[in-house]
């Protein structure tokens, strides 16, 4: 997230620059916090995170993906 971005504008940018998909219309499906978000990276930095899931019904584009955004293969 960047500073002064929403979550919506989040997860749309996000979603484009990992799928080069569009999409205009998100519909909240929850938010997810607390102690289970708990993360210790290798560094030693410690944090919680919070995920905020959202659905569409429609998109733009055609699927493409950036290995350099994604770990896993679409098959």
């Amino acid at each position: 997230m960047e500073l002064g971005e929403s979550t919506e504008d989040t997860a749309r940018r996000e979603l484009f620059e990992e799928t080069g998909l569009k999409v205009d219309e998100l519909n909240l499906i929850n938010v997810y916090s607390g102690p289970q978000n708990y993360i210790k990276a290798e560094n030693g930095d410690e944090f919680y995170v919070v995920t905020v899931a959202y659905y569409s019904k429609g998109f733009q584009g055609r699927l493409t993906i950036d290995r350099s955004e994604s770990q896993n293969d679409i098959r």
